[in-house]
């Protein structure tokens, strides 16, 4: 949704046409007096569709039907403030809602905290009174009369804050002197107090002489771009005998209104929780009273699933869990946002998973000695009949991907490959090819047991200690669960571990069984680790914990801990009767583990390019070297090379391999040897391509689809499939091509931030060239060269004295014509565009052709250190207003004439985009700039609106 803003413009009527095309249908708007405030639209023909949108051209919105013959409709769920766009045939009207101010609609009472303000003597008699209320009481057959002293006033103090649309007022009933007592009657607002000297005149006046007729009422338009506390009338010239109304009374709407219609959902996600849980999580950057969830199964109907306040604690961070998954299927939730003071917001975008059935997904270690790796399991399930794939993720579910295929009937796998300490590893499993069905998530750390070695002695430095009993604790650690340690005490009873001295151990979860019989002895049982040199069992810092409120007797139960800190001792400890234990195992790694880790090689990648296949690899120790191998085809291993983790050249953990035959596959791996241990990576694969797969624009003024290209023999020969992937997305079999074709245009290509990735796989064969990545940009200032685009206009600074400082130079498409507009030390000369009042573009590159003529040695370095601004509106494109956007700058202008390309951020759009130079302030020379982007309107689609 675009941003409206709702103070652009002062609003001159309430009712505005615009036709379109040949108008069969004449559509006014008028406000409802059923005290809604909304837009009663009346028409004549035979339309019976109503449409609504927000901007005079739309989208637009059905937003209900009529009969046929009837020619009327009333909408009273617009929103207070907001320019609202009708459309019924082919005529378009525009309405604002607006609400009475300070008073009821019904019976014109005072609202709450609302109070008169009036200054005025009472000039007359009978009927007419100078008391403020005559003018507030719904009787039109009563006056107030404030014609003296001089400068009469009388309106009303809101008591909060209000934009005045517009005052309604009706004359003195039987004023024989017509029209001198309301003409020139001004409206004045302020928010400190109402004195003159205070106030802002917020209304022209009145006309001058004209005669109002007794109980004629008229409209004061008002500037609703500020919000006010008061309002009052009094005549522009002071004049004493102004002030005979007989009624007033304020429309427009409150701040309240309008705070927080800038803020609708956002984005919605969901993720699977477990098994049967589902989290639903989404933006609104805005402060809701409530948040509305709706939920639908399958192809069922909306329900309204939760209600609850934005401002509760637990959905701070606007997410919630479904637990109530027990239908196994297609679930979709969508979320609106409730603001008390002006309705609900649009409803959010559906969001959709399919879960499985229960499929028990568990992890354990494996049994192997020191290893334990992570061993998963699941129980059958119907929605596996080809298999299994199981995910990993290794950032903590930011990527997932995809490390085994089990067949069907199989259902454990043991992960060898997570071997990390340190590293939260996380599980989830969907049938075969299906990654849209997810299963519940589980956790890994590798761990080992820290207070006992493979052979179940106690680890040197170690030792046992609590405050209760035989004073060491061994009982818990002596390998026999009927055994027992009892710390229940009427003090603080603790039992751990001290690792020793200089030792720090992570500790992931503490194993502990329950002494038989006392099941609620460990209820409440929490982990405190300590860093302290000296007294280790002033723990202080909470790691872990409580156990839950129920702990089976007989069963091992976990006690979770958060080992992202190290710590000398770790203790167990709740206080008061809480402690019996058989045994208590402790989990995790050390910080010896993680300094010392053997730099296991946990990815590696090769690619294809410029006639080598260059390998890369992730290592995170210090290896004495290594040792990269490789096979053609089907061949044999061979260590093509051995080197040493110190050279330069391999820092980068990469290797590029030159000695190579075109279309033969190759298979490397990268083994990293230690004085005591090695690792070896995955094997990673390509096939050799001859040179020239490219990606251009084509017809880069219009429509900038991307040509790829490729040669069409050799490999290609006998035809090529085209892949693609789009954003974070998988790669697909995008179009098959006949044999000898070398070339694809691709036309669907959204202009924007969307970056589409290319590859050519060879048919019937396993090449494949290396991935191209493409960002479709729209020219942004011109639709041809030397046309520039519609509302488009040339900025410049200065305009010296030079004589070729024609900027027009610099966007004719021609770079053997410059501009030169530099040479005062104080100018600092800019050159851009002006993309026009109300449009803002998002600019992703800047194309730079330097100057290169007239005898200077080419190019001069006249742009070196340039860099790109913008500036997003106001009439003032200073570079004092400016925000830098290029992620680069120029480089020394070579002397060879070339483009120069600078990246820029293009998260925001601008009005005004400009190249300067912050270090030179003769820079200016230009032979052309062009500006590359996209609109709002690429990425969208169409007008959409976010109501402030």
């Amino acid at each position: 949704m675009v941003k409206h803003s709702l103070f652009a413009a002062t609003i001159a009527a309430l009712t505005v046409f615009a036709a379109f095309g040949d108008a069969s249908t004449t559509l006014t708007a008028s406000r409802a007096t059923d005290g809604t405030g909304g837009a009663v639209l009346v028409w004549d023909g035979d339309e019976t569709a109503v449409y609504r949108g927000y901007s005079a051209t739309g989208p637009w919105t059905e937003i209900g039907t009529v009969s046929a013959g009837v020619t009327e409709y009333i909408d009273d769920t617009g929103y207070y403030g907001i320019p609202t766009y009708y459309k019924v045939g082919d005529q378009v009207v525009s309405y604002t809602r607006t609400r009475r101010l300070g008073q009821n609609e019904a019976d014109a009472s005072l609202l709450e905290g609302v109070t008169i303000l009036k200054e005025g003597t009472d000039y007359w008699s009978g009927t007419y009174s100078n008391t403020g209320d005559k003018c507030f009481d719904g009787d039109t057959g009563t006056c107030c009369d404030v014609g003296d002293p001089a400068n009469p006033r009388i309106g009303l103090n809101f008591g909060r804050a209000c934009h005045i649309a517009y005052v309604r007022l009706i004359t003195r009933a039987n004023n024989e002197y017509g029209a001198g007592r309301i003409d020139r009657s001004v409206v004045f607002a302020s928010n400190v107090d109402w004195e003159s000297v205070n106030a802002t005149a917020i209304s022209d006046p009145l006309n001058y002489g004209d005669w109002y007729a007794a109980l004629e009422w008229k409209t004061i338009v008002c500037n609703s771009s500020k919000s006010y506390t008061l309002a009052y009338l009094r005549r522009n010239d002071g004049n004493s005998t102004n002030g005979n109304y007989s009624e007033l009374e304020f429309y427009g709407w409150y701040a309240s209104d309008v705070e927080g219609l800038a803020d609708p959902i956002q984005s919605i996600s969901v993720e699977c929780a477990t098994n049967k849980a589902i989290s639903v999580s989404w933006i609104c950057p805005g402060s809701p009273d409530s948040f509305v969830v709706d939920r639908k199964t399958g192809d069922g109907e909306w329900t309204t699933f939760a209600t609850f306040t934005g401002l509760d604690a637990e959905y701070a961070d606007r997410a919630f869990v479904d637990t109530s998954v027990d239908y196994y299927g297609v679930y979709s939730y969508r979320v609106t946002a409730r603001y008390e003071s002006v309705g609900v917001s649009e409803v959010s975008d559906a969001a959709s998973m399919e879960c499985l059935e229960p499929v028990n997904l568990a992890v354990g270690y494996s049994d192997l000695s020191s290893d334990y790796y992570a061993v998963l399991s699941w129980t059958a399930c119907d929605s596996f009949p080809d298999g299994t794939d199981v995910y990993r993720s290794d950032d903590s579910g930011a990527t997932w991907s995809k490390i085994t295929t089990e067949a069907s009937g199989t259902y454990s796998y043991t992960d060898t490959t997570a071997r990390s300490y340190g590293v939260l590893y996380l599980y989830r499993i969907t049938p075969r090819d299906d990654a849209t069905k997810l299963s519940g998530i589980v956790k890994y750390y590798r761990v080992h047991r820290l207070e006992r070695d493979g052979n179940g002695n106690l680890v040197s430095g170690c030792s046992y200690r609590c405050s209760y009993g035989d004073g060491n604790g061994s009982p818990l650690f002596d390998g026999n669960i009927y055994s027992y340690a009892d710390l229940y005490d009427w003090g603080s009873p603790f039992i751990g571990i001290d690792f020793g001295q200089e030792s720090y151990a992570h500790v992931a979860f503490v194993r502990l069984y329950p002494r038989a019989g006392q099941e609620l002895r460990l209820v409440g049982l929490n982990a405190y680790g300590s860093q302290a040199s000296s007294e280790p069992w002033n723990s202080t810092v909470k790691i872990g914990g409580p156990l839950p409120e129920t702990v089976n007797v007989y069963t091992w139960c976990n006690l979770e801990c958060d080992p992202s800190t190290g710590y000398r001792a770790v203790i167990l400890h709740c206080g008061g009767w809480c402690g019996n234990a058989g045994e208590a195992e402790f989990y995790g790694y050390t910080q010896t583990d993680l300094d010392d880790q053997a730099g296991f090689i946990t990815g590696s990648a090769v690619s294809f390019a410029d006639g080598a296949a260059t390998v890369t690899w992730v290592c995170s120790g210090e290896p004495l070297n290594y040792v990269i191998e490789r096979k053609t085809g089907d061949g044999e291993w061979t260590t093509i090379e051995t080197v040493t983790s110190a050279e330069a050249a391999y820092s980068s953990h990469s290797f590029a391999d030159a000695n190579i035959v075109y279309g033969n596959t190759y298979s490397y791996r990268v083994a990293a040897t230690y004085p005591s241990s090695s690792s070896v990576s995955e094997v990673c694969s390509v096939t050799s391509l001859e040179p020239g797969f490219s990606i251009a624009n084509y017809d880069e003024y219009v429509t900038a689809y991307p040509q790829l290209l490729w040669p069409a023999a050799g490999v290609f020969a006998s035809g090529a499939t085209v892949q693609k992937k789009t954003g974070d997305g998988e790669w697909e079999n995008y179009v098959s091509l006949a044999p000898g074709t070398g070339s694809y245009i691709d036309e669907d290509v959204k202009f924007g931030g969307t970056v589409y990735q290319y590859r050519i796989k060879a048919t019937g064969g396993s090449a494949i060239t290396d991935a191209i990545a493409y960002v479709r940009l729209r020219h942004l200032e011109r639709k041809a060269a030397g046309t520039m685009d519609d509302g488009v206009s040339i900025l410049r600074y200065p305009s010296n004295t030079w004589v070729y400082n024609d900027v027009g130079y610099v966007f004719d498409g021609n770079v053997n014509t410059y501009g030169d507009f530099g040479g005062d030390m104080d100018s600092n000369p800019r050159v851009g565009v002006d993309f026009g009042e109300g449009s803002r573009k998002h600019v992703a590159r800047v194309r730079i052709y330097p100057r290169y003529d007239y005898g200077l040695p080419p190019g001069e370095d006249r742009q070196t250190g340039g860099r790109v601004y913008g500036v997003a509106n106001g009439g003032d494109w200073a570079h004092d207003n400016a925000v830098q956007l290029s992620l680069s700058y120029v480089q020394n202008v070579e002397t060879t004439a070339k483009w120069y390309e600078l990246e820029c951020n293009p998260s925001v759009a601008y009005r005004y985009v400009f190249v300067y130079n912050p270090v030179n302030s003769s820079c200016g020379d230009f032979g052309e700039i062009e500006f590359w982007g996209w609109t709002d309107r690429d990425v969208h689609g169409a007008f959409m609106l976010i109501i402030r």
